[in-house]
């Protein structure tokens, strides 16, 4: 009697492996899930931060927070763009243009505030304040979820 010796796998070895495998990829998937929503949190937490120092710096320098956008303003952060010193935002964030909300959304945030991310928007500049509204999609750095507003106080 001759033993044959069979090379591979079985049919319940291999289901196994695959088992195993997808098992492996759904809990990856979902450790995963929540760190984008992190990455763009922080993203939105840095920009605020830095147009809230620029801000500073703006009503230090001319006394106003007029000159940063050139007057009363009211629209997306990223389009409050102009040439000279009447436009002193434009002056000190070189990348004003791309300070979009990371999840690019293109509906700017209102004073209601949605439900979604929404992308940061000035409801107001004038003499004595400002105030731009953001979204976070998770709490990060003290701060909820949801809508917040900052302002010359900081950000509520």
């Amino acid at each position: 009697m001759t033993c044959k010796k069979s090379f591979g796998f079985t049919l319940i070895e291999l289901l196994i492996v695959v088992a195993v495998g997808a098992i492996l990829i759904v809990v990856a998937l979902i450790s995963l899930n929540g760190i984008q929503e992190k990455g763009r949190d922080a993203k939105r937490i840095n920009d605020i931060t830095n147009i809230q120092q620029v801000m500073k710096i703006i009503a230090e320098e001319d006394g106003s927070y007029l000159a940063a956008c050139g007057g009363e303003f009211q629209g997306l952060v990223s389009g409050c763009q102009g040439e000279g010193d009447t436009f002193m935002l434009s002056k000190y964030l070189d990348n004003l243009a791309s300070i979009n909300d990371p999840a690019e959304k293109i509906l700017a945030c209102s004073s209601q505030c949605s439900e979604t991310p929404c992308n940061y928007n000035f409801t107001k500049i004038a003499q004595d304040g400002y105030e731009v509204i953001f979204w976070l999609e998770n709490s990060v750095s003290g701060y909820k979820k949801g809508c917040h507003h900052l302002t010359e106080r900081g950000i509520e």
